[in-house]
């Protein structure tokens, strides 16, 4: 049986109608080649480790951190706020083990001027995947995904901006909690990195790592999903 939800499914466009609204399309088939149309260089980021798995959810690898090293980019059309503009980030990741740790998923981050603020971040807390947004200096709201990660399998993440809407899917359902950012901006609009595997939980405290694959990542300038879906079956085309 499925889900009544998945069953009531939206359609993302396949490929996607305009794909120059791409901002970062990664498959991790041989390296951190960015195949959309900004072409950001992408480097390796905190202890090291990382490296491309021949274990991956399409083609022909994945990118493997084991919680000790991401990678990041300073691409400038990358880390260019979008204002109260749609989004939506997402991908695939495959955690080794649930357990009483915090993984970092995704972060854009400011530098050390404004400690490090964090428009977006993403990150695994026990199981559970979460998601905060910054809109000023003083508040920051975070939300969380109801359904557990399970262990030792692919699972598909998106966090989108519908309009004055955020909200966080895990494999293509909706989470129970949305946050309602009217039509603020992202805060601080003067981002200095993309990080992709990693993130501070709290903002100006210690960086932690995806212990685990990350697959198939792409950040566009819309909101591919607006409702619940049927995650992809087949690599991001655009």
């Amino acid at each position: 049986m499925f889900p009544l939800a998945l069953l009531n499914a939206s359609s993302p466009p396949s490929p996607p109608v305009d794909t120059s609204l791409t901002l970062v399309l990664l498959h991790f088939d041989t390296d951190y080649t960015d195949s959309s149309q900004t072409a950001a260089v992408w480097g390796n980021d905190g202890a090291g480790g990382q490296s491309i798995s021949a274990t991956s959810k399409f083609g022909a690898g994945s990118l493997a951190t084991l919680g000790t090293g991401g990678i990041y980019t300073q691409n400038a059309t990358v880390r260019t706020p979008l204002g109260s503009d749609n989004w939506t980030i997402e991908g695939w990741f495959n955690k080794t083990a649930i357990g009483n740790d915090t993984n970092g998923l995704f972060m854009f981050m400011d530098g050390s001027g404004s400690n490090y603020k964090q428009p977006i971040t993403l990150y695994i807390e026990n199981g559970i995947l979460y998601a905060a947004v910054r809109f000023d200096a003083s508040t920051r709201t975070t939300i969380s995904h109801q359904t557990t990660i399970v262990a030792g399998e692919f699972t598909h993440y998106a966090l989108v901006r519908n309009g004055a809407t955020i909200t966080l899917y895990l494999n293509g359902v909706a989470g129970t909690t949305t946050i309602n950012s009217g039509a603020l901006s992202l805060y601080p609009s003067d981002i200095l990195y993309c990080f992709i595997s990693l993130a501070r939980k709290v903002e100006d405290s210690t960086v932690t790592y995806l212990d685990g694959l990350h697959d198939e990542f792409r950040y566009r300038r819309e909101a591919v999903y607006t409702g619940n879906f049927t995650p992809p079956t087949a690599p991001f085309t655009g």
